[in-house]
């Protein structure tokens, strides 16, 4: 087993991503529902005409680090990110402003007791859907998650900087309701569409611009986050970045740098069809992440899954009562969706530094991990605040 087991817990009180959303809607004339960030208070942006948000996924503090270079010059401050470590939660905070244990998407795969079915929620599917399923058989992301973005509180205009095949998905329309889209293909296409958006004619008000670049998070969930290709990646992202930069420095708009999550080595997968008498005690799937599973045991069958894993799996995870971690705030404070226990289930297995929490259904395809997030590890947890002022 790789590491010392360390964990980050998510900082909900000044030095988290939650609170960095907060600074930006204080400072666009908006009423956040979570304190400011220490390292960027709101005076630090207001007067602004814009305000550039880029979120590059998987960018973690340790990666960063371990690259160095003009993009580590222009580290503010760390900040955490939320639990779990994962872009489902996390760009889900950044569109609403609310912890994941508020706006209640807890993982990549989350149960919704309304569809009575385990859901992808990013690509919104069921897990266990075929090739011919199409989303047309669902009801609207919207109806069913119920989200509040941020742009419906902000007097000014916001406007969502992304991929070309992410703007119009089930989960944007829910997520990003009230946002102007900016698609766009490629690094070039990203720092073109973003200053498009910051100069474009919208409704008067100091806007907020949001960003996503998400190829550095499939490079190293397909690659590890050591792959030469991740390297290189990295140093074309830096070069954009650093013209995106310049670019809004001459008229004067602050450009923000963030993560939603970084990603840690996968060295050893715990698969559970290997564990046939552990599979028999849950009444669902594994839901949640790789390295932070959730579990929904039979009813009467808590002290046997208990001693299961205690017994079996002890240097691969370890076993949390799921209302014990809301209490400790991990999921952000109250008030917390009214579905929150449901998609948690009864039991969290946090995995091992260097191992994954798997379980593969009928017809799914067997998907190998390099790299993995979604735990509490400081690669997964930490995450670089880069401020071009």
């Amino acid at each position: 087993m790789s590491g010392a087991w360390e964990r980050v817990p998510p900082n909900h009180e000044g030095g988290g991503l939650l609170n960095l959303v907060a600074s930006l809607e204080e400072a666009l004339g908006g009423r956040p529902q979570a304190p400011p960030a220490t390292a960027l208070p709101p005076v630090a942006l207001r007067g602004a005409e814009a305000v550039v948000l880029l979120l590059v996924d998987g960018l973690g503090l340790e990666l960063l680090q371990r690259r160095g270079g003009p993009l580590l010059e222009a580290l503010r401050a760390p900040l955490t990110s939320v639990c779990p470590a994962t872009t489902a939660s996390a760009v889900t905070t950044c569109l609403t402003g609310e912890p994941p244990g508020r706006h209640g998407l807890t993982g990549w795969f989350v149960w919704l007791r309304e569809l009575g079915a385990v859901t992808a929620v990013l690509p919104w599917r069921p897990r266990a859907a075929g090739p011919a399923w199409s989303p047309g058989a669902w009801p609207e992301a919207g109806t069913v998650l119920r989200l509040r973005p941020l742009a419906a509180r902000l007097p000014g205009p916001a406007c969502l900087v992304t991929e070309a095949p992410l703007v119009a998905t089930p989960y944007s329309r829910a997520a990003a309701a009230g946002w102007h889209p900016f698609p766009y293909q490629g690094l070039e296409g990203l720092v073109a569409r973003t200053v498009e958006a910051v100069e474009t004619s919208l409704p008067p008000g100091p806007r907020l611009v949001h960003a996503y670049w998400p190829e550095l998070d499939r490079l190293q969930h397909r690659l590890g986050p050591d792959h030469p290709e991740v390297a290189g990646h990295l140093q074309a992202l830096e070069e954009a970045v650093l013209e995106l930069a310049a670019r809004l420095r001459a008229r004067g708009v602050p450009l923000l740098v963030i993560a939603d999550h970084g990603l840690v080595p996968v060295e050893r997968s715990l698969e559970l069809e290997r564990h046939p008498e552990l599979r028999a005690l849950l009444r669902l799937p594994l839901c949640g992440e790789p390295r932070l599973a959730y579990c929904y045991v039979r009813p009467g069958r808590e002290r046997a899954f208990e001693a299961y894993v205690a017994g079996r799996l002890g240097t691969c995870c370890r076993l949390h009562r799921a209302e014990e971690l809301v209490a400790a705030g991990w999921y952000g404070p109250p008030p917390h969706h009214p579905e929150l226990a449901e998609r948690l289930g009864d039991y969290v297995l946090e995995a091992a530094p260097g191992w994954v929490l798997r379980d593969r259904l009928p017809g799914e395809e067997a998907h190998p991990l390099r790299g993995a997030h979604g735990g509490l590890s400081p690669a997964e947890m930490r995450i670089p605040l880069l401020a071009f002022l």
